[in-house]
């Protein structure tokens, strides 16, 4: 047990989950960047005239080319993150899971690794979010302001995401290494939401006035 807990599995889902983490953070930034209508602070203030309809592909073309625009600080710290918190909490669910609710996959078994999952999912959501921010410099008082205001609408963002997933993960996949695996990948779309939720205030009110 020890050694599946502590051995290579757990450095190469560590080093996924990361890759998985940064990816997702650099195409969240390229999202927000087009939401925003161009690169930098001069994109974001430009307007479009009455005959420059501002469309997601001429904005995705005016970006193409400002790599400086992405801020790779923050995306190192997501990949920090992925690598020595969110990778080893997901390695080790999985093993615990495992463990103590035994390795069937009849239904009924993984019914309850589901829920198991879900009820473990705000210990790695506030993790990340706690460690993205101290890592950024907040105080103390603004990591617990990010945790308790942004948590409670990104664990409901994923709570119709990952039960699908873990669903299938437990269903057809055996082996937990391989499971972290599969989860890194289905993590590859969440975390474009996760490191968006992770890095704006009020991520919600920002999405919306998107949206207007």
């Amino acid at each position: 047990m020890m050694s599946a807990l502590f051995g290579r599995a757990l450095l190469q889902n560590a080093a996924t989950m990361s890759a998985s983490l940064s990816v997702g953070d650099l195409a969240c930034q390229c999202i927000e960047i087009c939401a925003k209508g161009g690169a930098g602070d001069e994109g974001s203030k430009r307007r479009p005239g009455p005959r420059e309809p501002l469309t997601w592909y001429a904005a995705a073309r005016e970006s193409c080319g400002k790599a400086c625009a992405l801020d790779f600080e923050r995306t190192s710290r997501m990949a920090f993150a992925g690598l020595c918190v969110q990778g080893p909490l997901i390695h080790w669910l999985y093993h615990c899971i495992d463990h103590f609710l035994g390795k069937k996959q009849n239904l009924a078994t993984v019914l309850r690794k589901i829920c198991a999952s879900s009820a473990f999912a705000p210990v790695h959501i506030c993790a990340v979010f706690g460690t993205v921010a101290a890592l950024r410099g907040d105080s103390a008082e603004e990591i617990a302001t990010k945790v308790t205001v942004d948590f409670p609408k990104a664990y409901l963002a994923g709570f119709f995401y990952w039960p699908v997933v873990n669903l299938g993960n437990f269903l057809i996949i055996t082996a937990p290494e391989t499971r972290v695996k599969v989860h890194s990948a289905a993590s590859l779309l969440y975390s474009v939401f996760l490191t968006f939720a992770a890095n704006t205030p009020n991520w919600h009110a920002v999405l919306f006035q998107w949206q207007e």
